[in-house]
């Protein structure tokens, strides 16, 4: 029987909740600590993940090259933000094409399929005969990547949009980061009705939810109601992400990278809480021992 790899969506539809650095640092955490050949998919137009790994240089290079997600989904490109291919062709060759190795440590491997701008015109775009073609050749590319990975992880955009839609379909998981303000019951109750109501879905995604930034009494509150919450309690991991000025968003080169890796004095601290829960949530997964 052909691998078929768990595909994790970390998706919230609220901003600023912390995706991309989790999705980042968690693949990280399992390519480093659980020998699993991993692939990023940067599935946000803000192409925030391509950023954090490459320089503007090499990024450049890759959209020139036709060597990003934009690419394996539209085969003819077009200069227009409104025009989408309508070409029938559903098929994305040869995944490799794409792929940017990022870490390699003898046969396991963490890989990073970049991500472009121009995947805003698929949130634009209402010919739904085009966007069915766009969501196959997205569905054939997940499939791919399943056979040849232990674990996929998409860093979803935090719009509701077709995206969203493909990113549920094809995912097995859904990975949910809530950072602690009066609205992080709200953002998780809008997930949960995003999928109790979407049609199609033979067998929606397991989802489970990150609590991340720690600090302060309002903090405590928030957890303690979190955890008592009669849905959002059971499937909320014990492992928390811990706030770190390490993992703030930042345009200096320095902080280009995984957090594990940095040259900063907390690096090993937030690495290991990285560790920790890939370890918990790799149960979760059937990936980890």
């Amino acid at each position: 029987m052909a691998k078929r790899a768990p595909v994790v969506s970390v998706i919230n539809m609220k901003g600023g909740v912390g995706k991309t650095t989790i999705a980042t640092n968690l693949s990280f955490a399992f390519w480093a600590h659980h020998s699993l050949n991993v692939l990023m998919v940067d599935f946000d137009p803000q192409a925030n993940l391509t950023q954090l790994q490459l320089t503007a240089r090499q990024y450049a290079d890759l959209t020139t090259s036709g060597r990003t997600l934009w690419h394996a989904l539209e085969p003819v490109q077009s200069d227009s933000l409104f025009n989408i291919s309508t070409s029938d062709w559903a098929r994305i060759g040869d995944l490799s094409t794409y792929i940017l190795p990022m870490r390699a440590d003898g046969e396991r491997r963490l890989d990073l399929l970049p991500g472009d701008w121009r995947l805003a015109k698929l949130s634009l775009r209402e010919d739904r005969a085009a966007l069915k073609l766009n969501g196959a050749r997205f569905a054939n590319l997940i499939n791919a990547a399943r056979a040849e990975y232990d674990l996929v992880v998409l860093d979803c955009n935090p719009a509701s949009s077709h995206m969203t839609r493909w990113a549920i379909e094809q995912s097995t998981h859904m990975f949910v980061p809530v950072t602690l303000n009066r609205y992080a019951i709200l953002g998780l109750d809008m997930i949960f009705g995003y999928v109790k109501g979407f049609p199609g879905i033979h067998r929606p995604p397991r989802v489970n939810v990150l609590i991340n930034e720690i600090q302060g009494s309002l903090s405590s509150r928030i957890i303690r109601d979190l955890r008592a919450h009669r849905t959002y309690g059971r499937i909320t991991l014990a492992e928390q992400l811990r706030k770190s000025t390490l993992l703030e968003a930042s345009p200096s080169p320095s902080r280009r990278g995984f957090a594990a890796e940095l040259p900063f004095p907390n690096k090993e601290r937030v690495g290991g809480n990285f560790k920790a829960i890939a370890g918990e949530y790799g149960k979760i997964l059937g990936v980890a021992p």
